[in-house]
């Protein structure tokens, strides 16, 4: 197994390169809300034992 690190984030740098040189976001803005939103509710989730969350925050999105 290669132990090139770097290599993971190469598309992300990239995609941050061409957003700082064109001012075009490289995917829509919803879809990093949804992520992050994911992301939120989850962490919630386990620091609640797995109970579910409401998710309100991000039903809007879309």
């Amino acid at each position: 197994m290669s132990d090139d690190r770097h290599g993971l984030f190469s598309p992300l740098v990239h995609a941050i390169q061409t957003f700082f040189t064109t001012s075009v976001a490289p995917w829509p803005v919803e879809r990093t809300l949804l992520a992050g939103g994911t992301l939120d509710a989850a962490m919630h989730s386990f620091d609640q034992d797995g109970h579910r969350t409401a998710g309100t925050e991000i039903s809007h999105v879309g």
